[in-house]
């Protein structure tokens, strides 16, 4: 016999002898939804980036579960970090990520909440001048309906 139920799993589970029948029903981003994907590329030697320059990558719909992000580049040079918010907080998915070396690594969002309007996801390069040579991709992944 578990010890504890999340909140979700109490909701489908319910009703029992300890828990009241559930007043909502999951959204399909909690149980059975889709997982989706979102592409961007920033292609190297395009524009010349500087330290605290933001990129806007797309736009993730309203009603969207960010689970994560993979995040392909090149080396951007030492003591580059990238994060990834929603162009009002820089790093609400991803806080200063290195990108000082070639990377292709999967991120778990840091805000698995779902989103209230759409939001433009948004990079942010610091710690020092970016490379201006590198392509940056970025592929997020979500739950909706």
């Amino acid at each position: 016999m578990p010890n504890h139920k999340s909140v979700e799993y109490t909701y489908v589970t319910a009703p029992d002898a300890t828990v009241p029948a559930p007043e909502t029903f999951l959204a399909p981003s909690d149980i059975h939804g889709r997982v989706r994907l979102c592409y961007g590329k920033l292609e190297g030697g395009e524009q010349t980036l500087a330290e605290d320059d933001t990129v806007q990558f797309f736009e993730l719909p309203a009603g969207a579960r960010p689970l994560g992000f993979i995040i392909n580049t090149g080396a951007m040079g030492s003591s580059v970090t990238l994060s990834l918010g929603d162009g009002t907080t820089a790093d609400r998915f991803v806080t200063a990520y290195s990108v000082a070396a070639a990377t292709n690594s999967v991120k778990a969002s840091e805000d698995m909440s779902v989103l209230t309007a759409d939001t433009v996801l948004t990079a942010t390069l610091a710690g020092a001048n970016p490379a201006d040579d590198k392509d940056i991709e970025v592929v997020a992944l979500y739950a909706t309906d």
